[in-house]
This record gives structure tokens, C-alpha cells and sequence, in this order.
């Protein structure tokens, strides 16, 4: 309970820290201390501004915004629930005396009470504005219509007056509905933009459109896309392909297997060959696992658990020599247990720090972490139970606490004694007999 009541305090403190400075500079992620790790997430207001060249001397720019579900007031109505946003995006330019505002509305409804508080969930909406070429400082205005809750953030956006081509860094996109709570939206050529620029989730494919303006009329544009890690300025993927531009609006749209890629910093250099000219620039780019399990942030949360699922000598051998040395071990361990090795994103080894962090949430006191108490050992090993027999609180007669787990035609049994109601609950035995007649729902 202490490491999730952090966890809570934390993402509390960000918010009134948020309101509190509420002129800050805009920044996509934030990094909060809880526990022992450096825990990587996204503002709960992402914005991008994407400029398209209509002319020599004007420019459409699309605002993309995305509005995190917790972040916003919901109120019931007509049995559902309703968030109610006013943005404004105000771009002033004091060199040339340019100031310029767009006004929108945004409506969202659910109809889940639980899908109100989600921190990975977002409503996209965009909007656009058209301005001259200039050095604008952007501020985006946060109004909840539901609550008094206002924001303000802070960014810039240059719009240089281009000799020969005009080209932004490329729009990310979704390649499918990030959260089923979403509603579609149009624009350009995919439905769903994101606000995100040099961030994206861990094991999540992505789009990318292209503007380049003027853009040659040849019907396929050759594309190189060439990833570098960071850290070794190692190539890691390289992607060639052709690209066909809208001749009216100059855009383009390529598919990236982002998948492919584990969690790290990257540079990503981009090569269109137009006849004209060609073009050339680097692009940075963040992979995060925001979503990862609280427990996989750090080693020192992540291996201990480990425990219970490897023996003696193995995890003794796990835990010794220099941190990268261990680290580098945790690695070959879970890549050992990893059905789909091939691609960085390991399902096995999700499912069982997910039941640790539920471990956590659910026994943690002040002296004791959730997953070692004898109820979070269990349910790491085996996870949620099947049934579930409660005596703990009865009145009489021997008090206690009986999981069951049906697994390959086979009943396993955990039996908890209870002292003092639920205050102590102490495992008693596990046991495993024949159960050919179960048929799971």
C-alpha cells in the first residue's frame, strides 16, 4: 500500500505543480521519482503544430492536441459521461507585429465511469489556423467548460520564408485506434495524428506524413529512412522505399515498423530524392514504454520477485557482479522466456511484473512490499485466481482464505489461515488434485 500511496502522491504533486506553473514551457514527457525508478510519462496535454506551404506566403498550420482522460472534469449525463474543453492556440510574432488565435470546442463521452481516470487514454482533436511565414510563440489555453480548472502552455514555431523547398519534420501517426474510448477524426491522409513529435510507444507501429513543398511531379519519390541508436550510433533498422506526394497539399504517407525497435534514443536520417533537389535531415527519436509496470522500471524492483520463479543458485548467480553485469543478465533471462524473440516486446515477462504491481497495490504496508507477503507470492506465481472461498471474516469455526486455480485439467489449491480477520493472512499449504470436468467460461 506505501508504494502505490507514493505512486498516487506523485502524480498528484505533478498536477498541482502543473496548475501552479501554469506559463511553463510545454514539455510531451515528465519524469517522476517513485520508489527506486525514474518513471518516464506523458504530459496529460500533448501538442504539435504542423505547418503545410499553400503558397509562397502562407501557410496552414494544423493543431493537433491530445487531452489525457484523468486530466479532465467528467460529469454524468443522460447515463453516460461528458468532458467539456475550450482550447485556444494564440501565436504572436513581435517582429512583425502578428497576432493570430483559433478557438475550438472539444466534447468527449464515455460511457464507463472506470474509462473517466485513465492516464493512457487520450481525446485527439484537431483544428487548424493559417498565418504568413514568422517567429511565433504559441500559447495554448486550457479551459475546462466542467470545472475552473485553466492551463497555459508555452512553445514556439518558426516558419522560415523557403527559397527552393519548404519541408517540417514529419507528423507521427496512429496506425490503428489507440484507445476504444477515441472517436475517428480526419485529417489529411490519417484519421488518427498524434501530437507526439520526437516520442513514441514502445511496441506500437506508427505513420509518418511527408510534406514537401514544391514537390516534383514524378508519380514515386525514392525514400531512405536510415534508425541509429543514440547510445552505440549503431544502425538498427534502415527503411527504402518510394513515396507518392499529394500534388495539392504536398503530403505523403509511410508506414514504420516501430515495433521492431526496444526502448531507447534514436536518430532517424531522412532521405527523399526529388529530381529538383533533394533533401536531407536527422530526426530525433524517444522509445518509451510509458505503460511499462511500475516494477520493470528498476532492477531493483524487477529481480527480487524473480525469486519465486527460479532456484537458489540460479538467482543467487543472477544477482552477482557489476550492475551492467546484472542488468545485462536480467536481459538473457527474460529473453530466454520470450515466445516472439525476434521483436523486443516480451508478453510473458509483462504479465508477470503486472501481477507484481498488483501485488503491491493490494498487500503493501509500511514494512512490507505487496509481493512478498504470502498472498502477492501466490498470485505472481499463478496470478488472479478462478474462484475464490472467504471465511476470513466468519463468525465462527476456522477462519481462512482459499484460492483455486484450474490449470490443464488440474485444480490448484492455495489455503490461507487468517488471524485477527484480515490483518494476517499466513499461507497454510498448495496442493494440486485431478479436475478432468472443469470447462472454463
Amino acid at each position: 500500500m506505501e508504494s502505490h500511496c507514493r505512486y498516487i502522491f506523485a502524480i498528484v504533486f505533478f498536477t498541482i505543480t502543473t496548475l501552479v506553473i501554469s506559463a511553463s514551457s510545454y514539455r510531451p514527457v515528465y519524469t517522476s521519482r517513485i520508489g527506486h525508478a525514474e518513471v518516464v510519462q506523458k504530459s496529460p496535454i500533448l501538442f504539435r503544430a504542423f505547418p503545410l506551404q499553400l503558397t509562397s506566403q502562407l501557410y496552414r498550420v494544423y493543431l493537433v492536441v491530445e487531452l489525457q482522460y484523468d486530466f479532465m472534469q467528467f460529469f454524468e449525463t443522460n447515463h453516460s459521461y461528458q468532458a467539456r474543453v475550450q482550447l485556444e492556440a494564440i501565436f504572436h510574432d513581435p517582429a512583425q507585429g502578428i497576432t493570430r488565435n483559433r478557438i475550438w470546442n472539444v466534447y468527449t463521452q464515455t460511457e464507463s465511469f472506470d474509462s473517466t481516470n485513465l492516464k493512457n487514454t487520450y481525446r485527439v482533436t484537431v483544428d487548424s489556423i493559417t498565418l504568413p511565414p514568422g517567429s511565433y510563440r504559441i500559447q495554448l489555453m486550457y479551459r475546462d467548460l466542467n470545472s475552473n480548472r485553466t492551463l497555459q502552455l508555452n512553445t514556439q514555431l518558426v516558419i522560415r520564408n523557403a527559397t527552393k523547398v519548404f519541408y517540417p519534420l514529419p507528423l507521427f501517426c496512429y496506425t490503428e485506434i489507440p484507445h476504444r474510448w477515441q472517436r475517428p477524426s480526419s485529417f489529411l491522409l490519417c484519421r488518427w495524428p498524434s501530437a507526439l513529435s520526437d516520442y513514441w510507444d514502445f511496441n506500437r507501429d506508427a505513420e509518418w506524413i511527408f510534406h514537401v513543398y514544391p514537390t516534383d511531379t514524378t508519380n514515386a519519390i525514392p525514400l531512405k529512412l536510415l534508425f541509429r541508436s543514440a547510445k552505440t550510433n549503431l544502425e538498427v533498422l534502415q527503411i527504402d522505399t518510394t513515396l507518392t506526394f499529394n500534388p495539392h497539399n504536398g503530403t505523403a504517407l509511410m508506414k514504420l515498423p516501430l515495433h521492431r525497435l526496444p526502448e531507447g534514443k534514436y536518430e532517424v536520417i531522412v532521405n527523399i530524392d526529388q529530381k529538383s533537389q533533394a533533401i536531407r535531415y536527422t530526426v530525433p527519436l524517444n522509445i518509451v514504454w510509458f505503460t511499462k509496470p511500475l516494477s520493470l522500471w528498476s532492477l531493483d524492483t524487477a529481480i527480487p520477485p524473480l525469486q519465486y520463479i527460479m532456484d537458489n543458485a540460479a538467482y543467487e548467480e543472477l544477482t552477482r557482479g557489476s550492475r551492467d553485469e546484472v542488468r545485462q543478465k536480467f536481459l538473457a533471462f527474460w529473453k530466454t522466456r520470450d515466445p516472439e524473440p525476434q521483436i523486443p516486446y516480451n508478453p510473458v515477462q509483462e504479465i508477470f511484473y503486472r501481477r507484481v504491481d498488483e501485488a503491491n497495490r493490494r498487500w503493501s504496508d509500511r514494512r512490507t512490499p505487496g509481493w512478498k507477503t504470502d498472498r502477492g507470492k501466490v498470485w505472481i506465481i499463478y496470478g488472479k485466481p478462478d474462484a475464490v472461498e472467504d471465511r476470513t471474516l466468519a463468525p465462527e469455526g476456522p477462519r481462512y482464505l482459499k484460492w483455486i486455480y484450474y490449470r490443464n485439467g488440474k485444480r490448484i489449491i492455495a489455503i490461507f489461515d487468517a488471524v485477527e480477520g484480515r490483518k494476517i493472512v499466513t499461507l497454510r499449504t498448495i496442493y494440486t488434485e485431478e479436475n478432468d470436468d472443469y470447462v472454463p467460461n
